[in-house]
């Protein structure tokens, strides 16, 4: 929890035994590549020791992207629902900041009227794809044009075919240059489209803040003048509330993320409650995730908070609980089970 796990695994991989073709990559069960390159193996072995990490390829799958980026680059990662009024803040913090973050986007599971709308445009529900870039340039009317670029990770499957996709007549109205550095059609999963149509067909969407730096062993690390960690246990299976205090000395952004220990377990079934307030016992909204409610839960999923503070000083509490037992929550985890609290952001403290 909150450090890196090293891991050996051996060179064989799963194969699919009705579809032995040597000569192909497709035998190969799970990941595998894409590309021209029929031996690139390194997602399928990365995917080897994430399986081995959570003791086997049936416990990875699905999930939340959050936790892969989590535990993967060692990312704070937010995920939050694509709300409609407020898709211009989000198109612009990622926009801005995009150089620093990893970025997926999904698709919720949908009724058949709503399936067969999300299929006729090319795209897929319960399915989790990947934020290239967003682009903002002026069309030949000087209005703003804003652009997701999407990825489907698998590929050639399927593509988007609305507005701003790779054969929207959209890309003729507007200048040669920037018809040339940002239009590419290929059949490889990756396309453009508005932010309207990103705010209109996806439900959600996730960013982590990527380690500033790097070891010798390439292990990912951020600046400890930017991190501030504490970590403790929960003294019986009904202590489950903890109290810190973060100082801020200068405003910005500060992201704050909960770790309990899961026991290399993707499917915990505990929920967090996370609430940030100042001196003065005022509630402070993060601004990422956009649908956070100080009131409610949400599924651990090893979740961050991004908020935006003033110099000062602020408490956070955390309360953990089990699942939903008869329309209850219960104040209820395991003796000695690991917490952690992590902190980043410019001139903080942090301390329980």
């Amino acid at each position: 929890m909150n450090q890196w796990a090293e891991l050996v695994v051996d060179q064989t991989l799963p194969i699919n035994i009705t579809h032995i073709d040597y000569s192909s990559k497709k035998y190969r069960c799970y990941s595998r590549s894409n590309t021209l390159e029929q031996h690139e193996l390194w997602t399928a072995y990365l995917e080897k020791a994430y399986a081995t990490l959570y003791n086997g390829y049936d416990k990875i799958r699905g999930g939340h992207a959050i936790e892969a980026m989590v535990d993967l680059t060692g990312a704070f990662a937010v995920r939050s629902s694509l709300v409609k009024d407020k898709r211009l803040e989000a198109f612009n913090y990622l926009f801005e900041n995009q150089d620093q973050l990893i970025m997926t986007t999904g698709i919720n599971s949908k009724d058949d009227k709503e399936e067969f709308i999300i299929r006729s445009v090319g795209l897929n529900s319960s399915h989790a794809y990947t934020i290239l870039s967003l682009v903002e340039f002026q069309d030949a009317k000087n209005e703003t044009i804003r652009l997701v670029q999407i990825r489907n990770p698998h590929g050639k499957e399927a593509e988007f075919v609305g507005d701003w996709s790779d054969h929207s007549p959209l890309w003729w109205t507007v200048g040669p240059e920037i018809r040339k550095k940002l239009l590419v059609r290929k059949d490889d999963g990756a396309y453009y489209m508005s932010l309207k149509n990103w705010s209109d067909y996806f439900d959600n969407f996730s960013f982590g803040l990527l380690p500033e730096h790097e070891d010798k062993y390439k292990k990912l690390y951020f600046d400890v003048e930017k991190l501030r960690v504490v970590n403790g246990y929960f003294h019986d299976d009904h202590d489950t509330t903890l109290k810190f205090t973060l100082s801020v000395e200068s405003a910005g952004y500060v992201w704050v993320q909960p770790f309990q220990d899961d026991e290399n377990n993707r499917h915990d079934k505990f929920l967090l409650q996370l609430v940030l307030k100042d001196s003065k016992g005022r509630t402070n909204m993060p601004r990422f995730p956009a649908n956070y409610k100080a009131a409610s839960v949400s599924e651990y999923k090893k979740d961050a908070y991004l908020f935006y503070l003033m110099p000062g000083n602020y408490s956070i509490t955390i309360k953990s609980y089990c699942q939903l037992v008869t329309n209850k929550l219960v104040h209820l985890t395991k003796k000695n089970r690991k917490w952690c609290l992590r902190a980043h952001g410019k001139d903080i403290d942090l301390t329980q």
